[in-house]
């Protein structure tokens, strides 16, 4: 649902994740040690932190959007390392999820084992928000972040839910209906994310509604370059080659006369048949009806939101806005490179 990791650490905000690289790693750790018990599901958990949630904090991506709203809101992020470290967790049961979901082949193997590791993850999630009370945050303002908490995570599964049912039942999306499964599944969590630092910081309300749309935004544009990747640049695994309906493909039904649309199914039934040599009629298809360009021109209108929410957070904050969350925007569109970004 939120991607991979955007980048490696960008001037001038390298120092700030050289400065709380070794306690966020640590606090994903404790989080396991305290929430679990002694036993094999703490060892399976830790092995899944320690590959995956521990070399993520090494570069600047949204595992960092807590520490990183924090410290725009002139607040120390420190405050905010168990809400990182929380929101890494729910990171990494997501992605499990959406491997079992996505017919990942490893998470099938064990299905049963992901689903309860998932499960696991979120409630230690959950209890390591609790602890946030160590680093100096109030109870109503740990309440306020774990209640936003459950609420998104509610949001995230019902745009799952309704991106699962048109899987099922073969349904097409319009551009909209994939926006708006977008906006839920993924925007709503990074919207959490950094509200929760900025709660933690203490901002006022006109900030923490801007920077909440620009974190929506963030993980609208990070389905985008997804969808653009599964389209353009993906392996044989790719959700084109599953036939699940990304934006290019829902747009190309969208606009597509009867005799396009038959062809596009039939391309379509094939890559999900594992017709490799339908991949790139398909992909050519796409780009001939606009699906491309109309991917392009969503894009560029979210980081055009994004931008103009991080203005307004700048007016009553400062440049330090700016600089420490505007490269997140710029690092997801090397993924639009050869579309004239």
């Amino acid at each position: 649902m939120t991607g991979v990791p955007l980048c490696g650490p960008l001037q001038p905000i390298a120092h700030l994740v050289a400065r709380h690289r070794q306690a966020f790693g640590a606090q994903i750790r404790l989080a396991i040690q305290e929430g679990v018990a002694s036993g094999p599901l703490r060892e399976y958990l830790t092995r899944l932190v320690e590959h995956g949630m521990i070399r993520d904090v090494e570069t600047l991506g949204v595992g960092w959007l807590p520490i990183l709203a924090c410290e725009a809101c002139g607040t120390d992020g420190s405050r905010t390392l168990p809400i990182a470290a929380a929101w890494q967790l729910i990171r990494l049961a997501v992605k499990l999820l959406d491997d079992v979901e996505d017919g990942a082949q490893g998470a099938l193997a064990a299905l049963s084992t992901t689903i309860n590791a998932a499960a696991a993850l979120y409630s230690v999630a959950h209890v390591t928000l609790d602890t946030a009370r160590r680093t100096g945050l109030k109870s109503s303002q740990i309440r306020r972040i774990a209640d936003l908490f459950h609420h998104a995570l509610l949001a995230a599964a019902a745009g799952q839910h309704l991106d699962l049912e048109a899987r099922v039942t073969a349904g097409v999306l319009s551009p909209d209906e994939w926006l708006a499964i977008a906006a839920a599944k993924s925007g709503a969590l990074l919207r959490w994310a950094v509200v929760a630092g900025t709660l933690a910081a203490g901002a006022r309300r006109g900030v923490i509604a801007a920077l909440g749309e620009f974190g929506l935004c963030l993980g609208i544009l990070l389905q985008l370059a997804d969808d653009f990747t599964d389209c353009w640049r993906s392996g044989a695994e790719g959700d084109l080659a599953a036939g699940h309906l990304t934006l290019p493909v829902c747009y190309a039904f969208w606009v597509a006369a009867d005799d396009e649309a038959a062809r596009l199914e039939r391309l379509l039934q094939a890559r999900r048949q594992g017709a490799s040599s339908a991949a790139g009629e398909l992909e050519q298809m796409l780009i001939d009806m606009g699906a491309q360009a109309y991917l392009l021109t969503v894009a560029l209108a979210q980081r055009a939101q994004a931008l103009a929410a991080l203005d307004r957070a700048t007016s009553e904050l400062g440049e330090n806005v700016q600089l420490l969350l505007k490269p997140l925007i710029d690092c997801v569109f090397p993924a639009f490179r050869g579309l004239g970004v």
